[in-house]
């Protein structure tokens, strides 16, 4: 590693590096990624688990990666990250999500994406008892506001998240700073498509029908077509990725579907996207409660989950 000694030394958390983490997991990948092609003054440490400490190789000479094999939300957490990241000696830390070790006491910048479980706490995805449960949501609340309290710097992905952050957390207006997220510039050669891109969005409606039609026409390009064809997605579709734990509200999502068909008809499907390495048409069992809905509401084919790594196919 070559360090410029007059630039700053920064750290960045990376242990929920990559796409196996969800959006958190892309989110810190993109933002290593890129920061590696703009900045050439200053010196990065990434900190990583043993997971993924080998899918992350420094493009950038100024960058170094760095073994923290130390689960997330846990007492290792608080204890023994901090030790690590002392060794380092970085002057500035960033931390992409809340959960940032009490007594840290190096500058640090914090990347708040929302504040859903402060406002819709649920024990649904929980296998923890009540007392357990109470304890930890207790404990996730003193974090949250220590990483809020203590940071230099809050970033954002959207303009809501941060007057949420002053509402709820009386968190002053410059210190939070709105980095909205953009789509990857290009996933496996597929050029994701834009939409609206063509609609005067201010100044004309699109019905459901002339919606969903456009839509998925854009996207026929000949890779996309293939993925389409092998998973029988034939229909203008609304896609739907992300994990299937209950504060994302896919109850509420199967509700507005249903709503949709009412109104526009039966011919569109709603697709999930799911993280495996197979695929199938899901009859939807991944909580009781929507599995009710699923059988209740009749969708059959017309709503179609797929299991897939989302890296296989963009």
């Amino acid at each position: 590693m070559r360090y410029n000694r007059r630039a700053m030394k920064i750290g960045i958390d990376a242990r929920m590096y990559g796409p196996g983490q969800g959006g958190l997991g892309r989110y810190i990948e993109q933002l290593i990624i890129h920061l590696e092609k703009i900045d050439m003054s200053n010196n990065y440490v990434v900190f990583l688990r043993r997971d993924n400490f080998d899918n992350y190789q420094p493009q950038n000479p100024n960058f170094k990666k760095v073994l923290a094999n130390i689960s997330w939300y846990g007492w290792g957490e608080q204890f023994k990250l901090k030790k690590i990241i002392k060794k380092e000696k970085v002057n500035l830390m960033h931390f992409p999500h809340w959960n940032v070790p009490f007594g840290y006491n190096v500058p640090f910048i914090v990347t708040i994406h929302d504040l859903i479980l402060l406002h819709y706490p649920t024990r649904r995805a929980s296998t923890k008892g009540f007392f357990t449960y109470w304890f930890k949501n207790f404990i996730w609340k003193l974090v949250l506001k220590n990483a809020v309290k203590k940071s230099i710097k809050i970033i954002t992905p959207s303009e809501f998240t941060k007057q949420d952050l002053i509402k709820t957390l009386n968190v002053p207006a410059d210190k939070i700073s709105v980095t909205c997220l953009a789509p990857t510039p290009q996933l496996n050669g597929i050029q994701p498509p834009v939409i609206l891109s063509e609609a005067k969005r201010s100044e004309e409606s699109l019905s459901g029908h002339e919606l969903g039609q456009r839509s998925f026409a854009v996207a026929q390009d000949d890779k996309t077509s293939t993925v389409l064809k092998n998973y029988k997605i034939t229909k203008p579709y609304l896609l739907y990725v992300g994990v299937a734990y209950p504060h994302k509200n896919l109850e509420t999502l199967l509700a507005a579907w249903k709503i949709f068909m009412e109104k526009f008809g039966t011919g569109y499907q709603l697709v999930y996207l799911k993280k495996y390495r197979f695929v199938f048409v899901f009859n939807f069992s991944l909580f009781g409660q929507i599995n009710f809905k699923f059988r209740r509401w009749n969708f059959g084919r017309r709503l179609k989950i797929v299991i897939k790594m989302i890296e296989r196919h963009g």
